[in-house]
């Protein structure tokens, strides 16, 4: 009588451990945000396709294949759910479990709204079902103002709280690159400056700030480019500017040295 709802590269359904003793599937819903529009589209998100337990029975869900990230979520809906029936042991934490799964798509550009749809879905359809849900999410990336204050992260914790038996488990670190998180809190007249090194691997830096609306507007930044070896010295930077002249606008400026451009440096 518990639901557990996995946010992963999907699930192979088709598996034994992810079916009943009459063959019939343990999954209740199935989203699949890398799918086209169609009739099946679950609202009010707009994407992507949906089908319940007999869907999936009746064959309408066998386009989707869970062959995204090398079978990832398959493989951690074994360790969550999987009841062991493929060779009769092997069983997962917990095998009598009904799941649900959010099939997530990786190459979208607004993945943080998109765990925040994923999330609300979820509860909902456990909602629907009237059994508590625990929310598995075994992905990750740098995105967010890692402090559980931007409006995607009190969203998520608005969710958890509205009622009893709702439960969000997350990786901790599960990117692996480069975590990187830099934090500080603003005292009038203060200056602080942050170093990071360029990789060319990348071809550029990406930064996200995020702030509080009060302290954004109080704050002047500029972006440099500096030479460490052999020896210091400070090549060139952009003119200190706000945030405010930066939102929702693509502001393109150039770090130049003398007549040699060192970067371009684009904010929005």
């Amino acid at each position: 009588n518990v639901i557990i709802g996995y946010i992963d590269s999907g699930l192979d359904f088709r598996h034994p451990d992810f079916q009943d003793s009459l063959g019939n599937t343990r999954v209740k819903w199935l989203w699949d945000m890398t799918k086209p529009v169609a009739a099946n589209t679950p609202q009010p998100y707009g994407y992507g396709q949906e089908w319940s337990a007999a869907d999936i029975d009746n064959g309408l869900a066998n386009s989707h294949t869970a062959e995204d990230e090398y079978g990832h979520g398959t493989y951690v809906a074994g360790i969550g759910s999987g009841n062991g029936r493929a060779v009769g042991h092997f069983q997962g934490v917990a095998p009598e479990s009904d799941i649900m799964v959010v099939s997530y798509d990786f190459t979208a550009a607004d993945t943080v709204s998109r765990i925040v749809h994923a999330i609300d879905y979820l509860f909902a359809k456990a909602n629907l079902l009237g059994k508590p849900c625990v929310i598995n999410a075994s992905l990750g990336d740098y995105y967010g103002s890692h402090d559980g204050k931007d409006l995607q992260s009190q969203f998520i914790s608005n969710l958890i709280t509205a009622q009893s038996g709702r439960v969000v488990v997350a990786a901790a670190g599960n990117i692996g690159l480069y975590p990187f998180h830099v934090g500080r809190t603003s005292v009038v007249g203060d200056t602080t400056f942050t170093w990071f090194k360029y990789n060319a691997g990348y071809g550029g830096a990406y930064i996200q700030v995020f702030a509080d609306t009060a302290d954004f507007n109080q704050i002047s930044y500029a972006i440099g480019a500096d030479k460490i070896t052999p020896d210091f010295s400070h090549r060139g930077s952009t003119s200190y500017s706000g945030v405010a002249s930066t939102l929702n606008n693509v502001v393109t400026r150039n770090i130049m040295n003398g007549a040699n451009r060192l970067a371009v440096v684009q904010t929005l």
